[in-house]
C-alpha cells in the first residue's frame, strides 16, 4: 500500500468503530521531525490491479510529528483506548483518537519532554499498584515511569552511572513481578548494556543490575520456557560488550513465579503478535483511598537549585486544589490553583528566584463539589 511519506514504524491493529473489522493506525514520517499517523480503513482505500493499492484515507490531524513508535492502551480508565506514541524528539504523548472526525486531541498533562533529542522506545505497566497503568521509557540512557496525566512517578529517572563503552540505543523496557509483591517491575536495559530491575520508587531490585544483551541488541523477553512456573529472561548480544560474542543469546534463570495476570510486558510490543495494545486495563483494581491528599512532601528537600516540586496524590476526584506557601513569620508568598488529577501523583514546580534561605511552610487544599474540603501541611527548606 501506498502512502504520501515513507511509513516503516510497527502499525496498530484494532477495532475503533466497534463494526466487527480492525482498522489500523501506522505512523509515517520523513525523517526529519515531520509527520502524521494515518487511520487506514481498508474498505475505503483504492485497489487498482495491478498497480499497488493506494491509500486514500486521510491522515490524522492535530498532532502532526514524526513517531518512532506508538501502543493503544487506556491509561485513564475512561473506556476508551488512548494512543501513546514517542516522537523522535524525545516528546511522549497520550492522544484521544475520533475517528469520525480524523483527529487527535492531547490529553491533559501532554506531550512530556523527556531527554531533547533522543528517541525513546516505550510499553505499558502497572508498577506502584495505584489502578492505572503508567507510561514507562527508556530514553537518552535513562529509565522514565509516567502516571496517565504526564507526571513523572517520585524518584524517576533513578540516578544511575553509566559506563563509557557501550552505544545508547534505548529498546523498550518490560514490565512483569519479579519480586511477588503483585506489581510489576520495569526491566530495561542501559547504553552500557546492563539490564535494571527497578520497583516503583526506582530503587533495583536485589541482585541486579545484570550483565545482560548489549546496547546494540534487541529487547530481552520474558516467559516460561521450560514450563517450571518460573520465569526466565532471554536476552541477545551484539557488537558492544565483546565482540567475540556477537549474536549470542543468553537465558537467565530469574527465580521468580512467572504470573501472566501481572506480566503486562514480557516482550516487544507486549505479545507475540507484536500488537503493541493492552486491552484488559480496565481489569485493574483501584487502590483504596486513605484520605482525598495524601503523600504530600517537597523534592528536593532541601531545595538547592533554582526550584522546588511540591508533590500530592488525590484519592478521588475534586473540584478545586489550592497551594498556599508561607515564611515561618506567617506571611503568604506564594500561591496557586493547579490542574489537578484523581487517582494520581500530581506535581507541583514553584521557582525560587524570589525565596530567600529557610524554611517554608506549605499547604495543599483540595475541594468537592459539595464544598467539603481537605487541607495538609508540610515544609520545605530552601538554601542558597
Amino acid at each position: 500500500m501506498i502512502f504520501a511519506e515513507p511509513a516503516y514504524r510497527a502499525p496498530i491493529a484494532f477495532d475503533f468503530d466497534a463494526d466487527g473489522t480492525k482498522e489500523t493506525l501506522l505512523p509515517a514520517g520523513s525523517g526529519d521531525g515531520t509527520g502524521r499517523i494515518h487511520f487506514v480503513d481498508l474498505c475505503l482505500c483504492v485497489v487498482e490491479p495491478p498497480a499497488p493499492p493506494t491509500c486514500t484515507c486521510p491522515a490524522l490531524t492535530g498532532v502532526e510529528t514524526e513517531f518512532a513508535e506508538i501502543v493503544l492502551v487506556d491509561l485513564d480508565r475512561d473506556g476508551e483506548q488512548e494512543i501513546v506514541g514517542a516522537d523522535v524528539s524525545g516528546k511522549i504523548h497520550v492522544m484521544r483518537l475520533a475517528p469520525e472526525f480524523g483527529e487527535l486531541t492531547e490529553l491533559p498533562g501532554w506531550p512530556v519532554q523527556l531527554v531533547e533529542g533522543e528517541v525513546a522506545s516505550i510499553s505499558i505497566g502497572e508498577v506502584d499498584k495505584d489502578g492505572r497503568l503508567e507510561v514507562l521509557a527508556s530514553c537518552g540512557g535513562k529509565a522514565y515511569a509516567l502516571n496517565y496525566n504526564g507526571t513523572v512517578l517520585p524518584f524517576w529517572p533513578p540516578r544511575v552511572p553509566v559506563r563509557a563503552d557501550g552505544q545508547g540505543r534505548a529498546h523498550a523496557p518490560l514490565c512483569l513481578d519479579l519480586t511477588g509483591d503483585d506489581a510489576g517491575e520495569y526491566v530495561g536495559t542501559i547504553s552500557d548494556g546492563r539490564l535494571l530491575a527497578l520497583r516503583s520508587d526506582a530503587s533495583n531490585v536485589s541482585g541486579w543490575p545484570l550483565m545482560a544483551g548489549s546496547s546494540l541488541g534487541a529487547s530481552p523477553l520474558a516467559l516460561d520456557i521450560d514450563g517450571d512456573g518460573s520465569v526466565e529472561l532471554v536476552t541477545l548480544r551484539d557488537v558492544g560488550v565483546e565482540d567475540s560474542l556477537s549474536g549470542e543469546i543468553d537465558v537467565w534463570e530469574l527465580g521468580a513465579t512467572f504470573t501472566p495476570s501481572v506480566a503486562w510486558w514480557p516482550s516487544y510490543r507486549r505479545d507475540a503478535a507484536h500488537s503493541g495494545v493492552v486491552p484488559d486495563s480496565l481489569s485493574l483494581p483501584v487502590a483504596p483511598a486513605m484520605g482525598v491528599v495524601s503523600e504530600l512532601y517537597a523534592m528536593p528537600n532541601p531545595a538547592k537549585g533554582s526550584s522546588v516540586t511540591l508533590h500530592y496524590t488525590l484519592s478521588e476526584e475534586v473540584d478545586r486544589v489550592s497551594i498556599e506557601i508561607y515564611d515561618l513569620s506567617g506571611r503568604l508568598v506564594h500561591s496557586a490553583f493547579p490542574r489537578a488529577f484523581a487517582a494520581s501523583d500530581n506535581n507541583y514546580t514553584v521557582e525560587l528566584r524570589d525565596f530567600a534561605s529557610g524554611v517554608y511552610m506549605f499547604s495543599i487544599e483540595a475541594t468537592g463539589g459539595s464544598g467539603r474540603s481537605e487541607k495538609v501541611f508540610s515544609k520545605f527548606a530552601v538554601l542558597k
